[in-house]
Parts: C-alpha cells; structure tokens; sequence
C-alpha cells in the first residue's frame, strides 16, 4: 500500500470538510484513517508493506537531539497558523505513524 497524497503551504488556513485543518487532513489523517480501515486485510497477508511518501520539511520541527517536536497543543493549529510549519508537522506525523507500524 502506498499513500502519496499530499498538499503544500496553503497560504491562509483552511479546513477539510470534517474540521480539520487542510495539510493535517490531506497529508496525514487520510492516510492513517484509510490504512486503519485496510489494516485487517493488509496485516493478514504473508508479504505487505506500507509505504507514507514524505518529506526532509518534518526535520524543521526536530529538536537538537533529533527527537521530533510535535506541536500537541496545537495540533489542528488554530493558534498562530504558519503554512510551512502545518506542513512540516504533518509530514512529520507521516514519519511518526510510519515508525509505529515498523
């Protein structure tokens, strides 16, 4: 399963049709939900891989240690949006999600 859908920098904060910010959303939400539905039928067989397309922009938001720096208080950012910044995040949730299913 690949998962390759993605928006960037969206000038002016939007939502999707469900609340969420646009970037979060498309980036990062579709994937994990549609792979969440899948899981049951992918897991099961013997050979499967899921693959998340990324980016390098989620090593915007790493510490000095290199450990990743979510913004979880303001995930959905509706404080102080920053167009790079949502997208670094959900390429960065993209990366997250991808180490927890290795």
């Amino acid at each position: 399963m690949v998962n390759n859908a993605g928006i960037m920098a969206i000038p002016k904060r939007k939502v999707t049709k469900d609340g969420f910010e646009m970037q979060w959303g498309v980036n990062h939400l579709g994937h994990f939900y549609l792979t969440s539905l899948l899981w049951s039928k992918i897991s099961a067989s013997s050979f499967f891989r899921v693959i998340n397309v990324s980016s390098l922009a989620h090593k915007r938001l790493l510490g000095f240690f290199g450990e990743p720096k979510p913004d979880w208080d303001n995930i959905d950012y509706t404080k102080n949006y920053d167009p790079n910044t949502a997208y670094s995040s959900s390429k960065l949730y993209n990366v997250l999600f991808t180490k927890s299913l290795a």
